[in-house]
This record gives C-alpha cells, sequence and structure tokens, in this order.
C-alpha cells in the first residue's frame, strides 16, 4: 500500500460509501484491513472477499506470496470481525484465471495479483462492473501495458511512492 495514496482512496470511500470490497493479491492483508476499516464506518455491513494463489507462482507473476502470509491476512480479518460484528469475508486461494471465472461488482476493488499483461487483462474482464478500480505495480511492464489500454476514456490518477518506482493507478 502506497501512503501517498492512501488519503486519496479514503476521499473515494467517504465520497462514494462503498459496501464492498474486492481485492485480487490480498498477500498478508495490511489493504484489507485498512480500506474495510475504512468501508466499515459507512457499511457496518461491509463484505470483503479476497483472491490470492498463496504458493509459488511463475516469475512473471511474482509477489512474494506464500501460506504465512494467509495466516496473517485471516488474523487480521478475524480481528474487524471481532470488531464489528456483521462484516463478512470470503478468501478465494488460487490463480485468478481458475477462481474468478464469473463477472463480479464490487464497490471497490484492488487488483495486485498477477503481474502478467494477460493475467491483469484477464482481472479486469471480471471486475470492469466495479464503481472504483485500483491496480498496483503500474510501473512493471505487463501491468502498465494492460492498465494503458484498460484507462483509455477514463479517469485515471497516477500515484508514486516516495523513493521507490512503484505506481498506483486509481480509476473511477
Amino acid at each position: 500500500m502506497i501512503k501517498e495514496a492512501l488519503p486519496h482512496i479514503y476521499e473515494l470511500i467517504e465520497k462514494y460509501k462503498p459496501k464492498s470490497f474486492g481485492e485480487i493479491g490480498s498477500h498478508e492483508g495490511l489493504t484489507a484491513r485498512l480500506l474495510c476499516h475504512k468501508i466499515l464506518e459507512y457499511h457496518p455491513r461491509c463484505t470483503y472477499v479476497g483472491y490470492d494463489a498463496y504458493e509459488e507462482v511463475p516469475k512473471i507473476e511474482h509477489n512474494g506470496k506464500s501460506t504465512p502470509n494467509q495466516i496473517k491476512l485471516v488474523k487480521r480479518l478475524n480481528w474487524l470481525q471481532r470488531k464489528f460484528k456483521h462484516f463478512k469475508y470470503e478468501l478465494i486461494v488460487g490463480y485468478t484465471n481458475q477462481t474468478l471465472t464469473t463477472p463480479r461488482k464490487f464497490g471497490i476493488v484492488y487488483v495486485d495479483g498477477g503481474h502478467s499483461y494477460e493475467t491483469v487483462k484477464h482481472d479486469y474482464s471480471m471486475i470492469k462492473d466495479s464503481k472504483i478500480i485500483i491496480f498496483d505495480d503500474y510501473n512493471l511492464g505487463g501491468v502498465k501495458k494492460a492498465v494503458d489500454e484498460i484507462g483509455k476514456g477514463y479517469q485515471m490518477e497516477f500515484y508514486t511512492e516516495r523513493g521507490k518506482n512503484k505506481k498506483w493507478v486509481i480509476i473511477n
């Protein structure tokens, strides 16, 4: 999560008040906890759906996934569930080309799964009707190519983490 982008994402949550949050590439749950916590200020029945492979992945898709990360994610989501009794979540383990095969619509969705052009395009095709779509790792070739194609005709906002060559793109 890019600290510089977080206030802007919070502004979008305050403006649109999404009821659901989808995350492709849930990793260890820091983004899930931060964004769900903000959404829960407006909707105590917020739902979260997280997708992740949680296994060794090919270099082109890699983003440091492993089972210990899944344990951290579950701990963070369980903490939210204890604090907000109506909060619900679902974790879907596996590659999204096999697990995300039916279009889903979320109030806000964070795309940080596989980094190949094909994977980003697939993931987008399944969540394209969502209100707010956030892409991480825009600095990577496959992600940049896909997002540039996807973003034509949409409002796009870019954020760069200080001192790093890492970018986020928000499309809404």
